[in-house]
């Protein structure tokens, strides 16, 4: 398998396209030391991976955060015990210039698709006994898609009802109705990671001459989908992504696209965190200092600790004051 890869591809003369993705260490580094119980764990993968195709599928040049929320007002809903999955993809910036890269890098190092994904539960997860526990964890909770794209262009979230028992079905539900999207999607694992597929009809805008109309879509879809879904897990360690395609779609030939590559990329900083004590305010971060004797903020995502004591916190807010009087 292509490890911390993805794939665009189309199916030769039919207006399908799709998008294959495959995270080894990837996600093996978001879950490092994390200690989640398998249905966590799952959940969380599957939505990475619904993330990545997703902002795949829609060409984003920006992050795509999936998001559950089961703690709505300080009370977690729901028998699951979920508080809160977050699932972040960033795609590399398509826009970047030349005049943007350091001199000390190259393209490259800029060329990669960026992954980062959190959870927070209670002791309720490790209570559900059901087959398929994703009804009693998602029960009251809510789930949102957030595209940010980059440039100054509109930032917009979906909210997603859960009304599926798959996360393969709940998102394709958000294709079709948020979207317009006629896709499908089908994730698949193995004991190094975790990966999906996801195929999309074209729009009629996007059909080119000599593409074929004679079969049905859906059908096909589908019927790669269960392919997808019938892999054994020694398939899906050996095969290569092209001997992986050409076996699911069957007779139909298949027209490969360039790699990405994948790596979990965290993002936070110590200056995100003052930006966020200049939020909250001089007042209450000093009522903090006065409790604990310094303000310390872990990062839930890579487990980072910063520390702030009382001369930070002045240094913070003194250059506020400063370049907010240079700027009268």
């Amino acid at each position: 398998m292509n490890n911390n890869s993805l794939l665009n591809f189309t199916l030769e003369n039919l207006p399908i396209r799709g998008s294959i993705v495959f995270l080894e260490s990837t996600w093996n580094d978001i879950r490092l030391d994390r200690d989640y119980p398998e249905i966590i764990e799952k959940l969380l993968g599957e939505l990475l991976i619904c993330s990545t195709l997703l902002s795949s599928m829609i060409k984003l040049n920006g992050s795509l955060s999936i998001q559950i929320q089961g703690q709505i007002q300080g009370q977690i809903q729901g028998k699951g015990g979920v508080e809160v999955l977050v699932a972040e993809t960033n795609s590399p910036d398509y826009e970047l210039s030349p005049e943007d890269i350091k001199e000390d890098e190259d393209i490259n190092d800029y060329n990669f698709i960026s992954l980062r994904g959190t959870a927070k539960f209670s002791e309720k997860v490790k209570e559900l006994k059901e087959e398929n526990p994703l009804p009693a964890l998602l029960e009251n909770a809510l789930l949102s898609i957030t595209i940010d794209p980059r440039r100054g262009a509109k930032r917009y979230q979906s909210i997603i009802p859960i009304s599926e028992n798959t996360i393969e079905k709940i998102f394709e539900e958000y294709l079709d109705k948020s979207e317009q999207i006629e896709g499908k999607i089908a994730i698949f694992s193995s004991e190094e990671g975790i990966g999906g597929i996801i195929l999309q009809k074209l729009p009629e805008q996007e059909i080119q001459d000599g593409v074929s109309f004679e079969y049905d879509y859906n059908s096909i879809m589908e019927k790669i989908k269960k392919n997808i879904k019938d892999l054994s897990k020694e398939e899906i360690t050996n095969l290569n992504f092209e001997q992986l395609l050409t076996k699911v779609t069957d007779k139909f030939d298949v027209r490969i696209f360039d790699y990405q590559t994948t790596r979990f990329v965290c993002g936070c900083s110590r200056e995100k965190i003052e930006r966020v004590l200049l939020t909250i305010g001089r007042k209450e971060s000093e009522e903090i200092l006065k409790e604990h004797g310094n303000i310390t903020v872990n990062c839930e995502f890579c487990k980072k600790e910063e520390k702030f004591d009382s001369i930070d916190v002045a240094s913070i807010f003194s250059s506020t004051t400063k370049s907010s009087k240079s700027l009268n």
